[in-house]
């Protein structure tokens, strides 16, 4: 037989239409794993991104309830109130310091604290005093002057710039409005880094007179947004930028007053090199796997040729399976043993590219579970706020319910299933006030343990018990698991207690603490 003649067997034939295929099947499989790669990492980020907008608008909402929860409790102050309807700066200044080392904000960002008039005029600005020219009104601090009401709101500041800002009427001792208190934190580049380090995104705040960027890392200016971008941005929740040299997977969140004027845009970016880097990574696992299959595949194929086609047949159906994305399904067939040798070749490649495939679910996986406890994070602190506002609202001059509304309030805490108030008489003894969620049995039980302490804690710092099942006196007869009380002091002693009871053990977090504190 000629030498060309071997080209023409059956046998070469076969062999050359199988490794051309199989090879042509491989380099598909790994052209849609790649795709499929890029596209659920896309999608990935782009639910990321997303959340992340989600969860910067949601703290944006918390820091304006705090910076108005400041406002308030610093209206509140009778020396405060009195220091503004005479217009005593030197005494606004202390009071406003005083303030300061007490709370502390912490709110990432420069803070400040502003006085105004009953006509809104600028009183002092206790974070520049030196700087006591006011050239407009803020429209902000009319609207809380109008509607005797607080206000927490997003404003440009004339020296502070951006900022989240909250604001109270001050009234004096016949309710007429006095003047404002207004407390800001600037989101300036400080600001924008803590909440980018936090979200793991790139920002940069833009207003009509410049940029704000969390690092100089970040390239966006104001004239790349353009009004298209931020309609696409609107639909679809995200925009790809050509920002500098490249391109960027981003989102705006819109910064609006009161009365919905535009203040700002929040840009928030994902570079796309990030984004594809992972995929890169598994692409070039999934081409070695597919490339050492691919390979074994021709060389077996040389001595499957001189076999009966139909085993080469199931093979060729088991190749499309895989290029069909079904993954899961085995590969088996019959015959000798090199094709045998061949179907496990390819059954590798099935499992090369369904481990890829999993190991990307595993990580989307551990993505939402981290958004879960996230959230679970935010609802809990939340509804401490939220209780938090009802007792200041309970013990508010204007409110009904004083003490009684303040146990109400805390029973609404999700650990919480009894609040008690006790106040002290002249003798030191303790006697209801207030209580909800408990029996008279139960409530005076607990009172005679308090009055007594428990293992050296005495009530002037507070007293803990986290499982009453331990105490001699146990306590559990009276559905009372455990307690924690905090005492009210005053500069001639202890005024009374605050304690809450569960029906279980008591897990008493920092936040908790803090709260009851």
């Amino acid at each position: 037989m000629r030498f060309g003649g071997i080209f023409r067997t059956l046998g070469f034939q076969i062999a050359l239409a199988m490794s051309t295929l199989i090879i042509g099947v491989s380099a598909l499989v790994v052209w849609q794993v790649g795709g499929l790669l890029r596209q659920n990492e896309m999608d990935r980020y782009t639910d990321e991104i997303i959340a992340s907008r989600d969860q910067l608008s949601q703290q944006i909402a918390t820091d304006r309830e705090l910076s108005t929860t400041g406002a308030i409790v610093l209206a509140n102050q009778a020396d405060m109130r009195a220091a503004i309807e005479d217009g005593e700066v030197v005494s606004i200044l202390q009071f406003a310091s005083e303030y300061y080392q007490r709370t502390s904000s912490p709110l990432p960002g420069t803070p400040g604290l502003q006085v105004y008039d009953a006509e809104g005029e600028l009183i002092v600005r206790a974070h520049d005093p030196l700087r006591g020219r006011q050239r407009v009104v803020p429209k902000e601090v009319r609207q809380v002057i109008s509607t005797r009401t607080a206000l927490g709101v997003i404003r440009i500041d004339e020296l502070l710039g951006p900022s989240v800002v909250g604001i109270a009427p001050v009234f004096d001792d016949n309710e007429n409005v006095v003047g404002a208190i207004e407390v800001l934190t600037a989101l300036d580049q400080s600001y924008l880094r803590e909440r980018s380090r936090i979200l793991g995104v790139e920002m940069a705040l833009l207003t009509e007179d410049g940029v704000v960027q969390a690092d100089s890392d970040v390239g966006v200016e104001r004239g790349d947004i353009t009004e298209a971008d931020r309609q696409e941005a609107f639909l679809h929740g995200t925009v790809m930028l050509d920002l500098g040299d490249g391109s960027y997977l981003s989102t705006i969140l819109p910064l609006r007053s009161f009365d919905e004027d535009w203040v700002a845009d929040l840009y928030l970016g994902i570079d796309e090199s990030v984004i594809l880097e992972g995929v890169s990574e598994v692409r070039w696992a999934a081409m070695r796997a597919t490339a050492i299959g691919a390979a074994l595949a021709v060389i077996l194929t040389g001595g499957l040729a001189f076999v009966a086609v139909r085993p080469l047949r199931e093979l060729v159906d088991a190749a499309r399976r895989i290029q069909a994305n079904d993954l899961d399904t085995p590969i088996g067939t019959g015959g000798p043993t090199e094709v045998l040798e061949l179907a496990d070749a390819l059954d590798d490649l099935r499992l090369a590219v369904r481990q890829s495939r999993e190991a990307m679910i595993s990580v989307n996986r551990d993505l939402a579970s981290k958004m879960d406890q996230s959230t679970a994070s935010l609802t809990d602190a939340t509804q401490e706020l939220a209780v938090m506002h009802g007792v200041l609202g309970a013990l508010s001059s204007d409110a009904p319910g004083g003490l009684g509304g303040v146990v109400e309030t805390l029973i609404e805490l999700d650990w919480a299933d009894g609040a008690l108030i006790a106040l002290a008489n002249e003798e030191g003894r303790l006697s209801s006030a207030a209580s909800a969620g408990m029996t008279p049995v139960a409530r005076e039980a607990l009172i005679s343990l308090i009055e007594r302490g428990v293992r050296g804690q005495r009530i002037e710092s507070g007293i803990v018990v986290a499982d009453t099942g331990d105490l001699p006196d146990s306590l559990r007869m009276y559905e009372i698991g455990g307690f924690a009380a905090q005492p009210m002091v005053e500069p001639d002693g202890v005024a009374g207690i605050v304690a809450v009871t569960t029906r279980r053990a008591l897990r008493l977090t920092p936040s908790r603490t803090e709260l009851l504190r």
